[in-house]
């Protein structure tokens, strides 16, 4: 993840032996040093306790994956009280209500349809006016370069969550350095909000934003 003043790494924990995805958070705070998302379908208080204990400094909800409203807000009010940031994830309007109302302070907007895996930057574009100030935005999925960046943070974003361009490029240190030299805003106006204050975010922190 990048944002005009700070980087997190994120290792997709999705093998079903929990031990495997631990061992990749492990490894992921060991070389880079740097704040670490356990990017999981996380569906139970287990996995939290299991993040935290990792090392890991954030977690992802995914709403479509938490069709309960009270278990997405369950998750959310965890993740705070373990000091773990809660980067809910959205694909339409009506995922980004649920994140609002169970109280995230960190919203992810995905330019993935999560029914038919089509990507669509306008997604994001579309969405981004529904997340309110003083709520970190962050945009995910199909930005393929730093222009695409830089239209997710014009639309209003705090942040891109960036995957794919980073495992295909030549020089992913260099892509990184681009993707966070681009201006994102911060949840009160524009600049940029370091994704290393997830956590202070998360627990209602101003210092989130620098």
């Amino acid at each position: 993840m990048a944002s005009s003043t700070s980087r997190a790494s994120g290792p997709p924990s999705r093998p079903r032996n929990a031990t495997v995805a631990t061992a990749w958070v492990r490894a992921a705070r060991a070389a880079a040093g740097l704040p670490v998302l356990r990017k999981d379908f996380t569906v139970d208080p287990l996995q939290l306790h299991e993040a935290r204990a990792a090392g890991a400094d954030a977690i992802l909800l995914i709403v479509a994956a938490l069709p309960d409203d009270a278990l997405l807000a369950d998750l959310v009010a965890l993740a705070t009280e373990l000091g773990l940031g809660a980067l809910v994830e959205a694909d339409d309007e009506a995922g980004v209500e649920r994140a609002l109302v169970a109280g995230a302070r960190i919203v992810g907007v995905t330019n993935r349809n999560l029914r038919d895996f089509g990507e669509d930057l306008s997604t994001g574009t579309r969405l981004a006016g529904l997340i309110p100030p003083g709520v970190v935005a962050v945009a995910e999925s199909a930005i393929r370069s730093v222009d695409d960046a830089r239209a997710m943070a014009e639309a209003g974003f705090s942040a891109v969550l960036v995957g794919e361009q980073l495992v295909r490029s030549a020089d992913p240190e260099a892509a990184v350095t681009a993707l966070a030299a681009v201006r994102y805003r911060t949840a009160r106006g524009p600049g940029g909000v370091p994704p290393i204050m997830a956590a202070r975010a998360a627990k209602g922190d101003d210092r989130c934003a620098t």
